[in-house]
């Protein structure tokens, strides 16, 4: 967020503080790869990543119930899929998922049934998830540029989710990215990968080869000779069995080769061989046989089953990987066979457990054959298989885009209407983990899966739940999908969901919320659903990751809409965000603290702030060791330092010092807003002066006007020149006045219109001052009487100088934060929709009104300690002096002044901004127009100089005011007659705009309004037409207009406001001056008080009432004509 600043002059700008919102923030909660290794959480869900306790047999018991691996009576093992196995060796093989397959997701999936396979002996497998701890990227930028702020969450289990505050620049509505195409899943072409390691060569640790530590009975052994006699080897040469076996199954013969990978099924069926064949050559040669181009389905079916039950030894996916078996793999996911592809996929689930693997995976085509698999196998026990290898494969970012670019988002986004909990609890984890991509969001939402999450959170299912509850706060970071969520129902649902007793599903849904909330729509769904009655008690909860992401809450909702800011401090949530401040959770208390900047933006919640020692708690975070916390607790007292009484808490809390101290700060946005705050506290007279009393201000004011970041150079400029503001002495050291301050009060309640006649008549004598009587031609009594009527006199005068100015500045004041800041923060809006102005549009309306309101400001300080305190020797003259320099400025305002009416009159065609300003001026003093704040700059200058003149005149000329007056009224007076010039111009130029506002049916081809710089209003007038009828003509310095006058329904209507014009000109056509032959007709009986417009296309004949009138016309549309070449219109 960027607080608005004032225009830097050449005699010094003051700045005035702004309030700054705090940006509305949203996180993104981010997944790593859910094969990897991670922790469950305990109920509750907070802390760091735990591992679940050993089960019965060395299996893990989960927190979702998942029971592990349990070592059968026999010494053997039964699967958790309780399928037992016999082999020849009478054991009990079946792996479950806790060993082998990684950890179950969510509620934990068992391992699958075995295959239907002719070999007894083939493994079972169970396919799972492991749920991973995870962080979550806040991107986005603040004001001076922030950094991205991480926080932890969770998948589908460990710690909580996060989702981080950060500031960011306001922006525009973004803008959608286009779609990336979809291709077409087809199969790739097969490209086998050689070995990159030789197993011909490995050997163990101990330098042994891997085949002897082999178990082989007497049966294979046999088996194995007398396949490689039968292959006409010459079995003298005896060579280890798996050389022999190696050749059957590289051997050209198709029944070699079969029987061969038979006998392989076997062997690799025993743990043991599993560990110690993966290191040798067979493993390369079972891979090379995967090519169906050289194989059947038979060889291929167990081939396949070898390097499956190899895969299952832990660390047997990487050999498998190296022995270039991922390619070929992800190639027979695309084969015809249901059997082969199920086998593929058990190989899949321990292979892809290897990081390295899944890229070459990937590349390969086998995320496209899985979900090829999915989106063609509905319901089928293929689908699920896929579903849980896919969940394996991991989602990191190329991961994430393969899966877009082969249409899986829309394959995912069917699933989740699934009868079978299963695949709708793995759909739901792909989709959780595809939201996280942040530049691809709109497929989500194209997918028609926005309105399927919404039902899941009705889910009685609580892993579901919170990975919905996930993916809303990820999906809500895009505005679209905000509304089609809110459409779609998901304000009520995650607010019941806040009643549930699961703080992580509680934590995890506040989350979700709070990135809605950045919509305004979405925040008014929320009032009205009773969700801030249930986020208000989180902000004192005893979990600071809740507390946490209640204050987001609150930030996000106090960002644009002042009913509901107002409705949130009615509620209480002032109390609890104060006492955030002292919280040791520093995340939550700068939430706190932006919280409390947006409340403070309405004017009750901002008196509940100030009745609080909030200020004194801001300027103690001031001294913490967390720069992101000093930042926010600078920006809070940068906006409160309004209010005069916020600049004196602060100099009281000893701020002042502390503020200076982080000049020097290392990091630049928290030196960029302590230069601010010291701009700001620099208005009030008292903090001025003990600045320029401290000896290290100005030098390192000077040493950041050499910094290499503009912003801060600029800050810096701003700051030495308020401090160089004259201090009025008596400010820290004064007496009171008694007497005027009386009249004081009285001047403010004529200067309000409250007080009576009498009243008024009592002060503000406008006689000029007698000659004083010498002394020895008076009595004591009459000389007395004469010098307390002489000081009455300059008393009242000086008193309505002063109440004029509190009025004047009350009225800057109004101007600033009342219209310019609203609209600035609607041009900034940064919740998506299109904003109803531009900042530019802003800035050309207001121009400098910011400075000159700092300058006021700083002038009626001194005003107030001089006048206050009013003495017979008390000059003001001086003072004027000073300020008439910086007062200089008030040409730019005056030369801006066209161009803001001519703009605003432009924003009032539109209705909505209309109804937005009038919400504005509800706020305005005794509700003025925004016009008529505008139009005070240019009305107070001249009022300046008739004020010091009248004093001058109630001044003895032997006074040492009298002098300083006139010089003081002189120097006033060249900007005043510069006004002046001007505000004729400005007049006319206000006029035009009044007129534009009333012309209706403009034709296409002409511009759809008469307004332009430099376009006044001549003459005007009704005219009758010699074909009959009559016109009224609006005769401008470049054109002429003809129209139609009407009566206004506006001002029929009854209570119509009493300035409601009686008439509108209905548009008949208009012409440029310079295309015009102008013909003055004589007055003859035909032709009586015509004249005459000619264009190459149009002749209309016009005629005035009376020979006056008709002169009237033709001298100054000749004149118009003649004055063409000087007028310069900028369309």
């Amino acid at each position: 967020m960027q607080p608005q600043r004032g225009f830097i002059s050449d005699v010094g700008t003051p700045q005035r503080a702004s309030y700054s919102t705090a940006s509305p923030q949203r996180a993104q909660m981010a997944y790593t790869s859910p094969g990897q290794t991670g922790g469950y959480a305990t109920p509750g869900g907070f802390g760091s990543p735990q591992r679940t306790q050993p089960g019965g047999g060395g299996g893990y018991q989960s927190s979702f119930g998942y029971s592990g691996m349990n070592q059968s009576p026999a010494g053997g093992y039964q699967s958790a899929a309780g399928t037992a196995y016999q082999s020849p060796y009478r054991q009990q093989y079946g792996q479950a998922t806790a060993q082998m397959g990684g950890m179950s997701l969510g509620g934990g999936y068992g391992a699958l049934p075995s295959p239907a396979t002719s070999n007894p002996n083939f493994a079972a497998f169970g396919v799972g998830a492991a749920a991973t701890a995870q962080r979550a990227m806040v991107s986005g930028a603040s004001a001076g540029g922030g950094t991205a702020q991480r926080a932890v969450v969770t998948g589908g289990g460990g710690q909580a989710p996060g989702i981080a505050a950060m500031q960011m620049q306001v922006q525009a509505q973004p803008q959608v990215e286009p779609l990336v195409p979809v291709v077409a899943r087809a199969q790739p072409a097969f490209q086998p990968q050689m070995p990159t390691v030789d197993f011909a060569t490995l050997r163990l640790p101990d330098g042994t080869a891997p085949e002897s530590k082999l178990v082989l009975n007497d049966y294979l052994t046999g088996q194995i000779s007398q396949l490689y006699e039968r292959m006409g080897k010459p079995a003298g040469a005896s060579p280890s069995p798996v050389v022999m076996l190696n050749a059957a199954v590289t051997s050209s013969n198709v029944q070699a080769r079969e029987m061969g990978l038979r006998i392989g099924t076997h062997l690799t069926s025993d743990a043991t061989n599993q560990k110690y064949l993966a290191q040798t050559v067979l493993l390369p040669s079972c891979i090379q046989t995967l090519n169906p181009a050289t194989a059947n389905d038979s060889i291929i079916q167990f081939a396949v089953m070898c390097v499956c039950n190899l895969s299952m030894q832990e660390g047997n996916g990487k050999l498998i990987s190296q022995a270039g078996g991922v390619q070929p793999l992800a190639y027979l996911l695309w084969h015809q066979n249901p059997q082969i592809k199920k086998q593929v996929m058990w190989a899949l689930s321990h292979v892809l457990k290897d990081e390295n693997s899944r890229p070459v995976f990937r590349d390969a085509g086998g995320i496209g054959g899985l979900i090829e698999i999915i989106g063609s196998s509905p319901g089928a026990e293929l689908e699920l298989i896929a579903l849980k290898v896919l969940a394996l494969q991991g989602y990191t970012k190329p991961d994430k885009m393969e899966i877009f670019r082969v249409g899986g988002c829309a394959v995912m986004a069917q699933l989740l209407c699934s009868d079978n909990a299963e695949i709708v609890k793995l759909a739901m984890w792909t989709v959780a983990n595809l939201a996280t991509e942040r530049s691809q969001l709109e497929h989500l939402r194209n997918s028609g899966a926005l309105p399927m999450l919404v039902q899941l959170l009705g889910s009685a299912d609580p892993f579901v739940v919170e990975q919905v509850a996930i993916t809303i706060a990820n999906l809500a970071i895009n505005e679209t999908n905000c509304e089609v969520l809110r459409e779609a129902g998901a304000i009520p649902k995650l607010v019941d969901l806040m009643s549930r007793p699961s703080d992580t599903l509680v934590f995890k849904t506040i989350g979700a919320l709070a990135n809605m909330l950045v919509n305004e729509r979405c925040q008014i769904a929320l009032v009205q659903s009773g969700g801030l009655q249930k986020i208000l008690p989180l902000l004192s909860s005893d979990k600071p990751p809740i507390r946490g992401k209640a204050a987001l809450s609150i930030v996000n909702l106090t960002q644009h809409n002042d009913q509901v800011r107002k409705f949130i401090g009615l509620a209480g949530a002032v109390p609890s965000l104060i006492s955030l401040l002292s919280t040791a959770d520093f995340d939550c208390a700068v939430r706190a603290v932006q919280s409390i900047v947006n409340l403070a933006l309405n004017p009750q919640c901002l008196m509940m702030i100030l009745d609080t020692n909030t200020v004194e708690k801001l300027v103690a975070l001031l001294a913490c060791s967390v720069p992101e916390l000093q930042e926010s607790a600078l920006l809070a007292l940068f906006n409160l330092s309004q209010s005069d009484m916020v600049q004196d808490q602060i100099r009281q809390a000893e701020g002042i010092p502390r503020v200076i101290m982080l000049l020097a700060h290392p990091k630049p946005p928290v030196q960029l807003h302590a230069l601010k705050l010291l701009s700001n506290l620099a208005l009030n007279g008292k903090n001025r002066a003990m600045m320029q009393r401290h000896s290290e201000v100005m030098s390192k004011l000077q040493q950041m006007h050499y910094s290499p970041i503009p912003l801060i150079k600029s800050e810096a400029e701003v700051a030495v020149k308020n401090l160089s503001f004259p201090v009025e002495q008596s400010t820290e050291h004064r007496t009171v006045n008694t007497k005027m301050q009386d009249l004081l009060a009285k001047r403010t309640a004529v200067e309000e219109g409250e007080a009576s006649a009498s009243a008024s008549s009592s002060i503000g004598v406008s006689e000029d001052i007698d000659a004083i009587t010498p002394e020895k031609e008076l009595t004591e009594e009459e000389f007395k009487a004469k010098e307390e009527k002489y000081h009455q006199k300059r008393m009242n005068t000086s008193a309505e100088i002063l109440v004029t100015e509190r009025s004047y500045v009350t009225g800057l004041d109004t101007m600033v934060q009342k219209y310019m800041l609203p609209m600035m923060a609607e041009a900034n809006n940064p919740t998506g929709k299109k904003p109803l102005l531009t900042p530019e549009q802003v800035r050309n309306i207001f121009s400098i009104a910011e400075t000159i309101h700092g300058y006021h400001k700083m002038l009626l300080d001194g005003l107030e300690a001089r006048i206050g305190s009013y003495d017979e020797n008390m000059t003001i003259g001086d003072y004027f002096l000073t300020m008439s320099d910086f007062m200089r400025t008030y040409t730019q305002y005056v030369n801006n002044y066209n161009i803001a009416v001519e703009v605003l009159d432009q924003l009032e065609k539109n209705p909505e901004f209309v109804t937005f300003l009038r919400e504005l001026t509800v706020n305005g003093i005794k509700g003025q127009k925004l016009h008529n704040y505008l139009i005070m700059p240019i009305q107070r200058i001249p009022r300046y100089v008739l004020l010091l003149t009248d004093y001058q005149r109630r001044t003895r000329q032997d006074h040492p005011d009298y002098k300083l007056l006139g010089e003081a009224a002189e120097k006033i007076n060249t900007i005043a007659n510069y006004v002046d010039e001007r505000k004729d111009l400005f007049e006319k130029a206000r006029h035009v705009v009044e007129v534009d506002h009333l012309i209706r049916n403009i034709p296409g081809r002409f511009e759809k309004t008469v307004v332009a710089p430099g376009r006044i209003i001549l003459k005007e007038g009704t005219l009758e037409m010699t074909s009959g009828g009559s016109v009224y003509l609006f005769l401008f310095n470049d054109c002429v207009l003809l129209t139609k006058e009407q009566p206004n329904p506006d001002a029929e209507v009854p209570n119509a406001p009493a300035d409601t014009p009686p008439s509108i000109f209905s548009f008949i056509n208009r012409f440029p001056l310079k295309a015009i032959n102008f013909i003055n007709h004589p007055d003859a009986m035909q032709t009586r008080f015509m004249f005459e417009f000619r264009t190459l296309e149009y002749s209309f004949q016009l005629m005035a009432s009376n020979a006056s009138e008709k002169n009237d016309w033709v001298k100054i549309i000749n004149e118009a004509i003649k004055n063409l070449p000087n007028v310069r219109i900028e369309k």
